[in-house]
């Protein structure tokens, strides 16, 4: 039995490599009436269970359960006929919105549309000034489009989260006089929970850490701190402060105790029912309350199933060993949702529980004489060593997923864990179940709370302060023998304390500590072009120096391209320090990824052609709309032209600007970069009057092999004179997908397709990616989705 559930697991997790799921679909029903075959011919000639045939078959049915889900799914997205037009819905209110810079976003389920497009949901952003609650239900006039997110080397696949939620389209609703509330009002999950938030908020709205108490109560992030959230992230404690396994874990712990300490009140009532099945029952009854309280989001639903299937499999009268019982878990969390192994709380979970479940049934060595030495064990038996345990377990895959490691986090999470999940917890939810009956009381709760909290991020703040930066691991890109030999190590160290020796296993690991050396190039230079939607952020690499021009968008206090994008590739690609950064002028889509790179990667140098004293931000129409102000932490070299480097036998140079006046964009950092066989041109936002003087300055010398498509492909760049002199065999488009401006226009992907250019988009490729060798008469491109294909692409 155990056999057959790692194979159906390990089925389920399988069906996320398919590409072709219809195809995939009928070889599976061959291979499973092929297996069953198998198994009957052996049943018939074996006494015993054919275990093989078995795993086989069990492999093959989570195999095709993937494929059937996911097609389900894929039939539900939004045809691409519908992309981009106008349609009127009608339809209610799901999610909680949470507010973005400019928007209020919610998911909104179609109940009735144009075009039979019905029975879906859509992700929405409404830019009005009107309230929306969950429940309402509206007629909007929409346009959407299909889900599509960044592709890039460790970027967050945002199409990947929004397929498991069954997510058809996104899209935002137009301005227009059709938009109105309906009178219908839905009651769902959602709405009970907005009135609580907006009950919790009139009582917390000025409280220090009220971010914290609505994601601890009803498991709303959108009101954390940036300051908290990176305190947070360097111990080692963001599974503390959000809703997660852990607190559901713990919840459910205090019911079962204070539910086993009232039937021990009550013996009569025990004698009817066994003590202990009865306190699981409440313990499984407040695990789903808080849940529900939660959303009842895919990681809820996680911690729910496993806290499910270990209680009931100890209650039922038929032995189930813990092993098993971790199994049926896994197999439950990913029938409901075979795409959750691409998730990293998924893994980090299982492992977590995997850990603990080692360490608390590994035969212990007997305990010394004496009631002091006995409490000092069951301590370090009980408390600290699962600690140590769970980070031990959990090093490799949060090097993986987050190239960051907290040594801090066991000590911190020793004293943080009972302070979350004992005190502050209960008195939030206790607060809010009293708030209905007696405000002042709850009120009193929360501050202390809030006051707890406080003391709590305090210590942490000056815990850190007092390490140091030791404590902090940044890695960047590590080796698959090296990840292997660290899993090793883990493992055996894992392993019950009755085997011998196990910690002469450590040594494994530490490799991981080790500065990972780049690989040597065998290209002269290597280009990346980033997906960061409609802006610009490319990485320019030689065999010994690396240079960043321009570093995407800021686009609110919680996503910064810079951090979430640019840096992380960085990492992956071995790079742990810049040469050269050049911001090529002071659009937001050009510059305000910068102070979040500089947080990551230090660097040497940054050029621009602006002070980026202020970046200029636009509105999704294109007018400005206010300026995001950064301080660079380096002084700021002015570009200009004819100035000129060499790395490593490659050439650079600037071509613009000169010292007269130019617009914002047509002051843009023009560079250009020789390899002797190769060249490359970078233009930033030039516009046409700046491409006519680059064209009569330099003619012949702006032949380049690959060009940076000036200003994103608008009609007011790539004149013809320009791209005829320039004669690029590559142009590369960086634009968002379907954006508002409509960049690359019709008649400029034209006007390169007519002179011979082949027309690169990153927002159909994703992350592109160039090799110029002088061996080689062109340059070797690589395109991110057709590299890593999803069937959700």
């Amino acid at each position: 039995m155990r056999l057959a559930l790692i194979a159906y697991c390990l089925g389920l997790m399988s069906g996320a490599l398919v590409l072709d799921l219809h195809s995939a679909l009928i070889l599976a029903a061959v291979c499973l009436a092929g297996s069953a075959l198998v198994f009957l011919l052996l049943a018939r000639i074996q006494r015993h269970r054919p275990r093989l045939a078995a795993g086989c078959i069990s492999f093959i049915i989570g195999f095709a359960w993937h494929c059937l889900w996911a097609s389900a799914i894929l039939q539900q997205r939004l045809p691409l006929e519908l992309e981009g037009i106008d349609m009127q819905v009608e339809g209610v209110v799901l999610s909680l919105p949470s507010q973005k810079p400019n928007a209020q976003q919610f998911s909104f389920r179609i109940l009735h549309g144009e075009h039979e497009f019905a029975d879906r949901t859509v992700l929405l952003n409404y830019y009005g000034a009107v309230s929306i609650e969950p429940g309402q239900h509206w007629h909007f006039l929409l346009r959407l489009n299909r889900p599509h997110g960044f592709a890039n080397p460790t970027s967050f696949d945002y199409e990947a989260w929004l397929f498991q939620r069954g997510i058809s389209a996104k899209g935002y609703v137009r301005p227009s006089e059709v938009n109105r509330l309906l009178p219908e009002q839905s009651i769902s999950l959602n709405s009970v929970r907005y009135r609580l938030r907006t009950k919790l908020l009139s009582m917390v709205e000025d409280f220090q850490f009220v971010g914290i108490i609505l994601a601890l109560t009803l498991g709303d992030s959108s009101r954390l701190a940036a300051d908290d959230w990176q305190l947070i992230n360097r111990t080692g404690t963001n599974h503390l402060f959000v809703i997660s396994g852990l607190h559901i874990g713990l919840i459910a712990a205090l019911c079962f105790w204070v539910g086993n300490g009232l039937l021990w009140c009550f013996p009569a009532f025990a004698t009817r029912l066994p003590r202990q099945k009865c306190a699981a029952f409440l313990a499984l009854g407040g695990a789903l309350t808080y849940s529900l309280l939660a959303g009842f989001s895919l990681s809820t639903q996680r911690a729910l199933v496993m806290i499910a299937v270990f209680m009931l499999g100890s209650m039922h009268s038929r032995a189930t060993s813990v092993s098993m019982r971790y199994w049926i878990a896994m197999a439950l969390v990913l029938s409901l949702n075979p795409l959750a192994a691409m998730n990293a709380g998924f893994w980090l979970s299982f492992l977590a529980v995997a850990a603990l479940l080692l360490c608390l049934n590994s035969p212990r060595r007997g305990s010394e004489p004496g009631v002091a030495g006995s409490l000092r064990q069951r301590m370090m038996a009980n408390y600290i060593k699962p600690q140590l345990a769970v980070f031990v377990a959990l090093c490799v895959p949060l090097v993986y997923w987050t190239q960051h490691l907290a040594l801090l986090s066991p000590l911190v999470n020793m004293v943080a864990i009972p302070v979350v999940g004992m005190l502050v917890v209960p008195l939030c939810l206790f607060a809010l179940g009293v708030s209905f009956a007696n405000e002042s009381v709850a009120l009193l709760m929360l501050a202390t709370a809030d006051w707890i909290m406080a003391g709590l991020f305090e210590w942490m703040r000056l815990l850190l302060e007092h390490v140091g930066s030791w404590s902090q691991f940044y890695f960047s890109a590590v080796s698959v023998p090296v990840m292997l030999a660290a899993s090793t190590a883990a493992v055996i160290v894992l392993l019950p304390s009755a085997v011998p020796n196990r910690l002469l296993a450590i040594p494994l690991a530490l490799p991981l500590l080790w500065p990972s050396l780049p690989e040597p190039m065998a290209a002269e230079l290597r280009l990346h072009i980033l997906d960061v939607g409609q802006g610009l952020a490319v990485i320019v690499e030689t065999r010994q120096h690396v240079l960043v021009y321009d570093t995407g968008a800021n686009l609110s206090a919680e996503f910064n391209f810079g951090s979430a994008v640019v840096a992380p590739v960085l990492k992956r690609l071995g790079i742990e320090r810049l040469d050269r950064i050049i911001i090529s002028h002071a659009d937001n889509d050009h510059a305000g990824g910068l102070t979040g790179l500089l947080a990551q990667i230090p660097a040497n140098e940054l050029f621009s052609s602006s002070s980026l004293t202020g970046i200029k931000n636009f509105s999704r129409s294109g007018i400005p709309n206010g300026t995001v102000k950064i301080t660079a932490p380096l002084p700021v070299i002015a570009c200009r032209e004819s100035e000129n480097w060499n790395w490593d036998g490659v050439a650079f140079r600037f071509l613009h600007p000169d010292a007269a006046k130019y617009t914002e964009n047509n002051n843009s950092c023009v560079l250009q970069i020789h390899t002797g066989t190769h060249s490359v041109l970078l233009p930033g936002d030039i516009e046409t009057a700046v491409e006519r003087r680059l064209a009569l300055r330099y003619g012949e010398g702006l032949s380049s092999s690959i060009l940076i498509a000036p200003h994103h492909g608008s009609n007011s760049s790539s004149s013809y004179a320009f791209i005829k002199l320039v004669a690029p065999q590559f142009v590369v488009f960086s634009a968002g997908y379907r954006n508002s401006f409509r960049h690359p226009t019709a008649r400029t992907v034209a006007r390169y397709h007519e002179l011979g250019a082949v027309s690169l988009n990153t927002a159909v490729t994703g992350m592109i990616s160039f090799s110029l060798d002088a061996d080689l008469p062109m340059p070797t491109v690589s395109r991110f989705r057709e590299r890593y294909p999803r069937y959700w692409y």
